[in-house]
């Protein structure tokens, strides 16, 4: 004769079940526990990574205003070698129907101890065609910084909630939610983009420290990160307004690198 199941200990099963959907098992923040100890072997490995990623920006100040959008794109082969195409808009209040636009391709050899760059903007402005080599200096480096990307997401002292699995570009992940110090993001944004605090002149960036809420994608199997989606709204009379929202997707792992990054034979040096 079969016996009915409790109804108590029907609950338990059903919530067991929704957990291991939740996180296969594991605890949020353990996940972030194995992205940091992932990234850093498959780093060690000498691995390939693509990257792209959406940055946009919305600040008012009175009556200024300013929009960004950024869009960027590219290759790193670990550990040192990095190449990434470039494009920018900017649209403020004082020339709403004058956007400038800016883009440009970025390469470095060395992890951005030097770089190479080229683009249309800097051919008007110095009267040289083709890559430029310069060394750029710890706070203007335009290198997009995988490891510290890395360091930054998962050294969050916020609570880590599991939004359950998603699929990223045919790959089962985890979800999870939380908050990051929005301080070391504009950090980051100001060594990779060093014009930021110019076009915000009116603006103390300073204010834009606060935490920001952050949604990651975590390989199920092999604990890598796919996708990053930041965002932070600030609200204040009198001051800053802002909107800050970055999207970035991360693929290739494992991959032979289908590219290869070597410095130009052709460059001009900076003077």
């Amino acid at each position: 004769m079969r016996r009915a199941i409790p109804a108590s200990l029907a609950l338990l099963l059903v919530a067991a079940v929704a957990c291991w959907g939740c996180g296969g098992g594991k605890e949020p923040r353990a996940w972030l526990d194995e992205t940091s100890q992932s990234a850093s072997r498959y780093i060690e490995d000498g691995g390939y990574l693509h990257f792209g990623e959406e940055v946009e920006y919305r600040l008012t100040t009175g009556e200024s205003s300013v929009e960004q959008s950024i869009e960027m794109e590219g290759d790193n082969i670990f550990p040192y070698r990095q190449r990434y195409d470039y494009r920018e808009t900017v649209i403020s209040a004082e020339m709403p129907d004058q956007p400038q636009e800016n883009s440009f391709s970025y390469l470095t050899v060395d992890g951005g101890a030097t770089a190479f760059v080229e683009g249309e903007r800097l051919t008007e402005q110095l009267g040289v065609i083709g890559w430029i080599h310069y060394t750029p200096t710890e706070e203007e480096n335009r290198f997009f910084n995988y490891p510290d990307l890395i360091k930054t997401l998962t050294s969050t002292e916020d609570e880590v909630r599991s939004l359950g699995y998603k699929e990223v570009d045919g790959t089962r992940c985890v979800h999870l939610q939380y908050k990051v110090s929005g301080e070391d993001l504009m950090r980051m944004r100001l060594q990779e983009d060093p014009s930021l605090q110019e076009k915000y002149q009116d603006v103390d960036i300073s204010e834009l420290f606060d935490d920001m809420e952050v949604e990651l994608w975590i390989g199920e199997d092999d604990g890598l990160p796919r996708q990053v989606v930041m965002s932070q709204v600030i609200l204040e009379e009198e001051q800053a307004n802002a909107e800050i929202r970055f999207h970035i997707l991360l693929s290739g792992y494992g991959e032979e690198a289908p590219v290869q990054i070597e410095q130009p034979a052709f460059f001009t040096d900076a003077m």
